[in-house]
C-alpha cells in the first residue's frame, strides 16, 4: 500500500493508505482525535513515539459523518468504488497467494456448506478461475490484467478513475455491498445464466456485503473486527440462501430432483393430481420417477423418509384405494357377470357362428353341400342290394326265356343221349369215394335213372338230371366240401358232353352260355353275387345291408369293376355317397371340424378303388381345399375362440396369450370387434375377466398384511411386453365406446405403473446415511449457524442429539407434506425450479466474506508518526 508523508507542527507523518485522498482523510481524523485528548502535551506524544522506538502507528478511521448534502454523493461514489475493488478482488480471489489459514478456512466452510469433496472443490475453483477474465470483460469494460489484486485494481482505475473510499457509515455499507457484487455474478456471467443475475447480485453479493460491513463496524478497531466481518458475510449469505431455497426438506428435494426438466416436473404434477382425482393417490416421488424413467434421486429420498417412519399412513391406505379404483374401472368395461362360467361357452358359440358366416366358412359349407348328403353303410347297402337284385332278376329272366325256347326245341328233336359213359364214370368214382363224396355221387348217379330203374337217355330227363347235379355242387360249395364239389363237377362235365352230342341240345347250350355272360358278375364267388345271395329258401339276403359297401371296397379294383358292370345309377350313387360320408366322418375331429390332411390321407389309402369313381375323388378334393382355407382363419384369435366346449379360462388365454405373436394387435381387434357385433356382453365380459383375474392374483394379501405393491405388479403383468400392451389396448378399443373406455383404463394403469417406482423395504440402503445426516443438521442455515456460533467445537452430545432428533422429525413432516399433499403443488414447483448452483453461490459468499474481511483490515489507512529529528 502506498505511504504518503505529511508535515505538521514540526513533525513528519507517514500515512499508509490506498490513495492520497484516503491519506488526507485519515490524517484529518487522526488530528481531530488527537486534539480532543484531555491530557498530554505534544512533547508527551513525542515521548510516546520515542518510547515506541521512534515511531507510533494508529488506525486512522475516516472522519465522522459528512453533512447531509454529501451523504448521497458519498453513497453513490462508495458504490462505484466498491464495484471497482470488487472486480479486482474477484480475480484476485483466485490469482493472489492467500495466506494458507485464510484459504484453508474458506475452503473448509465452503465444503461444509455444499457437501463437496476437496477434489470437486478444487476442480470448481479451476473452472471459476478460467471463467473470470471473460466475466470481468463484460462488467469492467474489457480491461483485465493478470497478477495481484492491487495491480488489477490499478488497471481498472486507469479507466474508471481512482476507486473512491467513502467516509460515512452509510457509504461504507453501500460500498461494501457493491464490492461483493462482481464475485456473486461472475459465475452466472461465465455460464451465460443472465436471467438470474439480478437475484444473485442481491442474494449472494449485496446482502452478504452489507451484513459484513455492519458487523465489522460494531467491532471496528478491535481484535474481533475481522472475525465479525467474516461472520457477518456468512450470516447474510446464509440468510439469503435460506430465503431463496427454503428449509432442509426443501433443500433435499431440490438436490434429489436435480436434472429434471420443467416439462417433466409439470408432467409429474399432472400425473400426481390425476391420481388424487382417481382416488388412488401416489407420491410426487413416484410421479416424477415415472415421468423421468427413474433417473432422479427423489425415489431414494422418499425411501429414506419411509425408512425413518414417515408416510406410513399414506401407504397403509393404498391396497384399499387400488381395490376400489380397479372395481370402478372394470365396471366401466361391463358389470361383473352373475354366471362367469357361461362366458366361455357363449363366446365359443358366437365365434363359431362368426366362422361359419365368414367368406371361407360359406365356401366350405357350399362345398360340403355339393359333396352330397350323408349316406350310412346300411342305407347304401340296402339300395345296392335292391338295385343289383333287380338287375340280376332281369338278366336271369331273359336268359331263362331264351333257354326255355332252345331247350324245348332240343327235347322235341327226340335224339337219344349216350349216357352209358356217364354212368360208367360215376361207377368208377364210387369205388374210391367215401363219406359225403360217396353219398353225393350216389345222388348224382340216381338222377340218371328213371323211376323204373332204367337208364334215362332222353334230353329232357338228362337235362333235369343236370340241374339236380348243379344244385348238389352248390350245396357242397357252401358247406366247404370242396372235394365233393370237384367230383360232382367232373360228373356234370361228362353229362354236358353227352348232352351236347345231340345237335339241337348243343346249340341250346351255346345260346345259354351267351345269355349267361351278363350274369357272370353275379357269380357267388364275385362281389355282386355275394351281395344278392339269398338263403336256401330265397327269402332274405345272406349278406347284411350295412356290410355291402365294405364288400366292394375290400374286394379292391376287381370288385369295383364287377359292381360298376352291373350297378344301376341309383346303386352306384349310393355306394359313392357312402364313400364320401366315410371319408368325411373319419376326417372329422371332435365337433364339426374337418381335417384336410385326413381327407387327403383317405384319398391315398383308397386310391385304387377311387380310380373307378373319379367323381368321389373330385368332391373330396374340393372339400379338402375349402377346409384348408378355413384352417387359416382358425389360426387367428377368432378361430381359437371358436373351439367346441370352450371354457372361460381357455377363451381368455386364446385372446391374451403370455407371449403373443408380433404384430397381432390387428387380429385381436378383429376378434373382439366381431364378437362385439354379435354379442356385446360376451366381448366385454371376456376383456373384464382377463383384467380382473390378473388383478385378483397380483393383489392377493401377503402374510405380512395387505399387499401395497399389488397394483404395480398388476400393471406390469397385464401390459407385459410391448406386444401384450398393444394387444390390450386394441382389445379394449374394439369394444363399443372403446376409445372412452380405454382412456379411463389406461389412466388407471399409468397410475399403477407409477407405484412401481416406490422402492421396496430393505432395498438400496447405502444412500440412507447421508440422507439422515442432512435431516439431522436441520438444513443449510442451521448447520452454518452452529459452525459460526460454536467456533467449530462440538456441542455436548445430549444437546446435539436432542436438536438432531427435533430436526429429523421436523424434516420428515416437511418431506412427507411435499411428497404427498395435493395443496403443496406450488411449494414443490418453487423448490423444484429454484436456480441451480445455489450451494456453489453460498460457498463463494463464504470465501468472499473471509477474504474481504482479511483484505479490509489490510487496506485500512494507517498513520505512522515518526519523530522529525532533523526537520523536514
Amino acid at each position: 500500500m502506498p505511504v504518503f508523508e505529511l508535515e505538521a507542527n514540526g513533525k513528519s507523518y507517514e500515512i499508509e493508505a490506498p490513495t492520497q485522498a484516503a491519506a488526507l482523510s485519515a490524517f484529518q481524523g487522526f488530528s481531530s482525535k488527537a486534539s480532543a485528548r484531555p491530557q498530554a502535551s505534544q512533547p508527551q506524544y513525542d515521548a510516546m513515539g520515542n518510547a515506541m522506538g521512534g515511531s507510533e502507528s494508529f488506525d486512522a478511521p475516516v472522519a465522522g459523518p459528512s453533512p447531509v448534502r454529501d451523504q448521497v454523493n458519498d453513497i453513490a461514489k462508495g458504490i462505484g468504488g466498491g464495484l471497482v475493488r470488487g472486480a479486482a478482488g474477484t480475480v484476485g480471489l483466485v490469482t493472489d497467494t492467500l495466506p494458507t489459514w485464510v484459504k484453508g478456512g474458506s475452503d473448509y466452510l465452503a465444503r461444509k456448506i455444499t457437501g463437496q469433496t476437496e477434489e470437486q472443490q478444487q476442480a470448481e475453483q479451476r473452472d471459476f478461475a478460467a471463467s473470470l477474465p471473460q466475466a470481468l470483460s463484460r462488467t469492467a469494460g474489457g480491461i483485465v490484467n493478470a497478477g495481484k489484486t492491487e495491480n488489477l485494481q490499478r488497471g481498472i482505475e486507469s479507466v474508471t478513475g481512482e476507486a473512491y473510499e467513502p467516509t460515512t457509515r452509510a457509504g461504507k455499507i453501500a460500498s461494501r455491498a457493491a464490492e461483493f457484487i462482481p464475485g456473486a455474478v461472475a459465475p452466472g456471467l461465465a455460464m451465460g445464466r443472465l436471467g438470474t443475475l439480478g437475484r444473485e447480485a442481491v442474494a449472494w453479493g449485496a446482502i452478504p456485503g452489507a451484513t459484513s460491513e455492519v458487523a465489522g463496524q460494531v467491532f471496528e478497531g478491535g481484535a474481533l473486527e475481522t472475525p465479525a466481518r467474516i461472520a457477518g458475510g456468512l450470516a447474510g449469505g446464509i440468510g439469503a440462501a435460506a430465503a431463496m431455497r427454503g428449509g432442509t426438506g426443501g433443500n433435499m428435494v431440490r438436490q434429489a430432483i436435480d436434472g429434471a426438466t420443467p416439462q417433466q416436473i409439470d408432467a409429474a404434477e399432472q400425473l400426481f393430481q390425476r391420481a388424487q382425482q382417481a382416488g388412488q393417490p401416489i407420491s410426487r416421488a413416484e410421479a416424477l420417477q415415472s415421468v423421468t424413467g427413474g433417473t432422479t434421486g427423489l425415489g431414494d429420498l422418499q425411501h429414506t423418509v419411509e425408512g425413518l417412519g414417515g408416510m406410513k399412513q399414506f401407504y397403509a391406505q393404498r391396497p384399499a384405494q387400488n381395490e376400489a379404483a380397479a372395481r370402478r374401472v372394470f365396471d366401466e368395461v361391463v358389470p361383473q357377470a352373475a354366471d362367469p362360467s357361461q362366458i366361455g361357452p357363449t363366446v365359443g358359440g358366437v365365434a363359431q357362428q362368426a366362422m361359419r358366416e365368414s367368406p371361407v366358412g360359406r365356401i366350405l359349407d357350399d362345398t360340403l353341400f355339393q359333396a352330397g348328403p350323408r349316406v350310412t353303410p346300411e342305407q347304401a347297402g340296402t339300395t345296392m342290394q335292391q338295385e343289383l337284385r333287380g338287375v340280376y332278376d332281369r338278366r336271369e329272366g331273359m336268359r331263362s326265356a331264351l333257354a326255355d325256347r332252345d331247350y324245348t326245341a332240343a327235347r322235341q328233336a327226340g335224339v337219344p343221349v349216350p349216357t352209358a359213359n356217364v354212368d360208367s364214370f360215376i361207377e368208377r368214382e364210387l369205388q374210391t369215394a367215401k363219406g359225403e363224396t360217396l353219398r353225393a355221387l350216389q345222388q348224382a348217379r340216381q338222377t340218371l335213372y328213371r323211376p323204373d330203374g332204367s337208364l334215362d337217355a332222353s334230353v329232357t330227363g338228362l337235362h333235369n338230371a343236370r340241374g339236380a347235379i348243379t344244385d348238389l355242387i352248390d350245396q357242397a360249395t357252401r358247406s366247404g366240401a370242396n372235394n365233393t364239389a370237384r367230383e360232382l363237377g367232373a360228373t356234370l362235365s361228362r353229362l354236358d358232353d353227352a348232352l351236347e352230342s345231340v345237335p339241337a341240345y348243343g346249340q341250346a347250350r351255346r345260346n345259354f352260355r351267351a345269355a349267361s355272360q351278363p350274369l357272370e358278375p353275379f357269380d357267388q364267388t364275385r362281389a355282386p353275387g355275394r351281395i344278392i345271395e339269398r338263403d336256401q329258401y330265397g327269402q332274405r339276403n345272406v349278406m347284411p345291408a350295412d356290410r355291402v359297401p365294405q364288400a366292394i371296397q375290400q374286394g379292391g379294383p376287381s370288385a369295383a369293376r364287377d359292381f360298376n358292370a352291373v350297378a344301376t345309377p341309383a346303386a352306384r350313387e349310393a355306394f359313392e355317397q357312402n364313400i364320401v360320408t366315410q371319408v368325411l366322418d373319419k376326417a372329422t375331429r371332435e365337433g364339426t371340424d374337418l381335417s384336410a390332411d385326413s381327407i387327403r390321407q383317405a384319398l391315398r389309402q383308397n386310391e385304387d378303388v377311387l380310380r373307378q369313381y373319379p367323381g368321389v375323388r373330385d368332391r373330396l378334393e374340393s372339400v379338402a381345399i375349402a377346409r384348408e382355407g378355413l384352417a387359416r382363419l382358425e389360426g387367428t384369435p377368432l378361430g381359437k375362440l371358436a373351439q367346441r366346449d370352450q371354457t372361460t379360462r381357455a377363451a381368455v388365454d386364446a385372446l391374451f396369450p403370455q407371449n403373443p405373436a408380433p404384430g397381432s394387435a390387428g387380429e385381436i381387434a378383429d376378434a373382439i370387434g366381431t364378437l362385439a357385433q354379435r354379442n356385446s356382453w360376451a366381448a366385454r365380459q371376456l376383456v373384464r375377466t382377463h383384467a380382473e383375474s390378473m388383478f385378483n392374483e397380483a393383489s392377493q394379501r401377503l402374510a405380512a398384511g395387505p399387499n401395497q405393491s399389488g397394483g404395480a405388479k398388476f400393471a406390469a403383468q397385464i401390459r407385459g411386453n410391448p406386444q401384450q400392451a398393444e394387444n390390450l389396448e386394441a382389445a379394449v378399443k374394439a369394444l363399443p365406446n372403446g376409445d372412452s373406455t380405454w382412456r379411463g383404463f389406461n389412466s388407471f394403469l399409468d397410475i399403477l405403473e407409477a407405484q412401481q417406482f416406490r422402492q421396496p423395504a430393505g432395498s438400496r440402503t447405502a444412500f440412507k446415511a447421508p440422507g439422515v445426516e442432512d435431516m439431522k443438521t436441520g438444513g443449510l442455515a442451521n448447520g452454518a449457524a452452529q459452525l459460526v456460533a460454536t467456533g467449530g467445537f462440538a456441542w455436548p452430545k445430549k444437546a446435539l442429539a436432542a436438536v438432531q432428533n427435533w430436526n429429523v422429525g421436523r424434516n420428515l413432516d416437511d418431506l412427507s407434506r411435499l411428497l404427498t399433499d395435493p395443496a403443496a403443488a406450488n411449494d414443490f414447483r418453487a423448490i423444484a425450479t429454484a436456480p441451480a448452483g445455489s450451494n456453489k453461490a453460498l460457498a463463494l459468499t463464504a470465501r468472499l466474506a473471509i477474504v474481504a474481511g482479511n483484505g479490509r483490515e489490510a487496506d485500512r489507512p494507517r498513520v505512522r508518526i515518526t519523530q522529525n529529528s532533523g526537520g523536514r
